[in-house]
Protein backbone atom coordinates (compact mmCIF):
# COMPACT_ATOMS: atom_id res chain seq x y z
CA UNK A 1 0.00 0.00 0.00
CA UNK A 2 2.86 2.37 0.79
CA UNK A 3 4.41 1.64 -2.61
CA UNK A 4 1.15 2.59 -4.32
CA UNK A 5 0.98 5.77 -2.24
CA UNK A 6 4.49 6.84 -3.25
CA UNK A 7 4.02 5.89 -6.91
CA UNK A 8 0.63 7.60 -7.10
CA UNK A 9 1.91 10.76 -5.46
CA UNK A 10 4.93 10.86 -7.77
CA UNK A 11 2.69 10.39 -10.85
CA UNK A 12 0.33 13.14 -9.78
CA UNK A 13 3.24 15.51 -9.14
CA UNK A 14 4.56 14.84 -12.66
CA UNK A 15 1.12 15.55 -14.15
CA UNK A 16 0.79 18.79 -12.20
CA UNK A 17 4.27 19.93 -13.27
CA UNK A 18 3.68 19.08 -16.94
CA UNK A 19 0.33 20.87 -17.07
CA UNK A 20 1.72 23.86 -15.17
CA UNK A 21 4.75 24.49 -17.37
CA UNK A 22 4.04 22.92 -20.78
CA UNK A 23 0.44 23.90 -21.54
CA UNK A 24 -0.94 27.36 -22.16
CA UNK A 25 -3.73 28.63 -19.89
CA UNK A 26 -7.10 27.14 -20.77
CA UNK A 27 -10.18 25.72 -19.12
CA UNK A 28 -8.95 22.18 -19.71
CA UNK A 29 -5.59 22.95 -18.07
CA UNK A 30 -7.27 24.54 -15.05
CA UNK A 31 -9.53 21.51 -14.65
CA UNK A 32 -6.63 19.03 -14.80
CA UNK A 33 -4.53 21.09 -12.36
CA UNK A 34 -7.38 21.42 -9.88
CA UNK A 35 -8.18 17.73 -10.08
CA UNK A 36 -4.47 16.86 -9.74
CA UNK A 37 -4.08 18.90 -6.56
CA UNK A 38 -7.25 17.42 -5.07
CA UNK A 39 -6.05 13.91 -5.92
CA UNK A 40 -2.63 14.60 -4.42
CA UNK A 41 -4.19 15.79 -1.16
CA UNK A 42 -6.59 12.86 -1.19
CA UNK A 43 -3.74 10.41 -1.79
CA UNK A 44 -1.82 11.80 1.17
CA UNK A 45 -4.80 11.64 3.53
CA UNK A 46 -6.59 8.50 2.38
CA UNK A 47 -3.63 6.19 1.99
CA UNK A 48 -2.15 7.01 5.40
CA UNK A 49 -5.52 6.46 7.03
CA UNK A 50 -6.00 3.20 5.14
CA UNK A 51 -2.59 1.89 6.20
CA UNK A 52 -3.28 2.71 9.86
CA UNK A 53 -6.75 1.14 9.71
CA UNK A 54 -5.34 -2.02 8.12
CA UNK A 55 -2.55 -2.31 10.71
CA UNK A 56 -4.75 -1.54 13.72
CA UNK A 57 -8.31 -2.35 12.68
CA UNK A 58 -10.10 -1.67 15.97
CA UNK A 59 -7.38 -0.07 18.10
CA UNK A 60 -7.28 3.46 16.64
CA UNK A 61 -7.54 5.21 20.04
CA UNK A 62 -7.47 8.96 19.32
CA UNK A 63 -11.18 9.40 18.61
CA UNK A 64 -10.92 13.02 17.46
CA UNK A 65 -8.16 12.15 15.00
CA UNK A 66 -10.16 9.21 13.66
CA UNK A 67 -13.27 11.31 13.12
CA UNK A 68 -11.41 14.23 11.55
CA UNK A 69 -9.46 11.96 9.21
CA UNK A 70 -12.69 10.23 8.15
CA UNK A 71 -14.30 13.62 7.45
CA UNK A 72 -11.28 14.63 5.34
CA UNK A 73 -11.44 11.30 3.54
CA UNK A 74 -15.11 11.78 2.68
CA UNK A 75 -14.47 15.39 1.59
CA UNK A 76 -11.70 14.38 -0.80
CA UNK A 77 -13.71 11.47 -2.20
CA UNK A 78 -16.62 13.78 -2.96
CA UNK A 79 -14.33 16.52 -4.31
CA UNK A 80 -12.72 14.03 -6.70
CA UNK A 81 -16.06 12.53 -7.66
CA UNK A 82 -17.80 15.85 -8.36
CA UNK A 83 -14.69 17.40 -9.87
CA UNK A 84 -15.11 15.12 -12.87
Amino acid sequence: MAILMVAGGFGIIIIVCVYTFKYSPSTYRSFILRLGWIDLKACNVRKHLLIVCLMYPFVFHPEAACKSLRILHVFFVFATMYGN
